[in-house]
C-alpha cells in the first residue's frame, strides 16, 4: 500500500502500490476524485522537506511507507472558514456512569453478579479500543510533527538557497560598484570613440550587399579556396591515372624481355643435351669396335 498522510487533519490515507508507478500529477488527481482535496491546493512533501514534482513518478521518491508516508498539505484550508475536525474524533461515553450506577442498587443475589461482570467486561473491551485509540492518535501526532517539521526543512532550504542568491548581488553589485570609475570613463570617451570610428575609411566593395548579406562578402575567398583544392586533388588523380599506362607498358616489356631470355637459355640448354648424347654414341661404339 501507499500511505499519504494528510497533516492538516491528522488523517492516514491509503491507496494502491501501483499508484507509485504513475506520476505524481496522476496522485494528486485520484486524492481529488476519492476525497475532495482540489487537486491544485495539494502539496506533496517528503521527510526532508523536497517537494514532490508534478512531472516525476511517485517512487522516485524514498517515501510512502506507513513509518515514513508521503505528507500531504492542502492550501485550501487556509481560505475554509470551518476548519476540518481532527481524525478520527472521541466522543465520551457518559453512559457508563449510570450503567454502574444502577448495578450498584441491585440486589445481592448471582444474577447481580453475572450482571455486574458483563458491565465489567464491556467495560473492559472499550478500555482497550480506547488504549488502541489513544495509540492512534499518539502516532498521528508524531506524523503531523513530522510533516510540520518537514516543512520547516523545506522553508530552510528556501532561505538559504535566497540568502545564497542574495549573497551572490551582493558581490557582483561590490564588483560593479568598485569598477564604477572604469565605466563611467568608457561611457565619457564614447562619443569620441564613435568620431574616430567614423574617420576610418571604409572600401565600397566591403559595403555591397552588407545589409542583406551580414559576414558574406568573405563567402567568396572561402569558395575560390575550396575549388583551388578540389582542382588541385583532381589533378593529382588525373596525374595518376595519365601514369598508370605508361606503368603497365613497361611492365609489359620486362616480362617479354625475361620471356627472351628463358627462351634463349632454353636453347642453349637443348643444344648441350644434344653434343653430349652424341659423345657418348661415339664412345660407346669406339669401345664395341675394340
Amino acid at each position: 500500500m501507499l500511505y499519504v498522510f494528510h497533516v492538516d487533519t491528522g488523517r492516514m490515507l491509503t491507496f494502491e502500490m501501483s499508484k507509485a508507478l504513475e506520476i505524481v500529477r496522476s496522485l494528486k488527481e485520484t486524492i481529488e476524485r476519492h476525497h475532495g482535496i482540489p487537486c491544485a491546493s495539494i502539496v506533496l512533501l517528503v521527510s526532508g522537506g523536497e517537494v514532490l514534482q508534478d512531472t516525476q513518478r511517485v517512487c522516485n521518491y524514498s517515501a510512502g511507507t506507513d513509518t515514513n508516508p508521503i505528507y500531504m498539505f492542502s492550501k485550501s484550508v487556509l481560505d475554509a472558514r470551518n476548519q476540518p475536525a481532527p481524525w478520527p474524533s472521541i466522543e465520551t461515553d457518559n453512559d457508563l456512569k449510570a450503567q454502574v450506577d444502577k448495578c450498584l442498587e441491585l440486589p445481592a443475589t448471582y444474577n447481580t453478579v453475572v450482571t455486574r461482570s458483563l458491565l465489567a467486561q464491556q467495560i473492559c473491551e472499550m478500555a482497550k479500543e480506547e488504549a488502541k485509540t489513544c495509540e492512534t492518535l499518539i502516532h498521528e501526532q508524531h506524523l503531523q510533527q513530522q510533516g510540520w517539521a518537514a516543512v520547516v526543512a523545506n522553508m530552510e532550504d528556501s532561505v538559504m538557497e535566497f540568502q545564497e542568491r542574495v549573497s551572490d548581488f551582493y558581490r557582483r553589485y561590490e564588483e560593479h560598484r568598485q569598477r564604477f570609475t572604469e565605466h563611467m570613463e568608457i561611457l565619457s570617451a564614447f562619443d569620441h570613440d564613435l568620431k574616430q570610428l567614423s574617420e576610418i575609411p571604409i572600401l565600397s566593395t566591403l559595403m555591397e550587399n552588407a545589409a542583406s548579406r551580414p559576414f558574406g562578402n568573405f563567402d567568396e575567398a572561402y569558395v575560390d579556396a575550396g575549388n583551388t583544392a578540389n582542382s588541385t586533388s583532381s589533378g593529382s588523380v588525373k596525374t595518376t591515372s595519365n601514369s598508370e599506362p605508361a606503368t603497365a607498358a613497361a611492365v609489359a616489356t620486362t616480362t617479354d624481355a625475361e620471356g627472351t631470355t628463358s627462351s634463349q637459355g632454353e636453347e642453349k640448354a637443348v643444344a648441350l643435351a644434344g653434343s653430349g648424347s652424341a659423345e657418348q654414341q661415339q664412345t660407346v661404339s669406339s669401345g664395341i669396335s675394340d
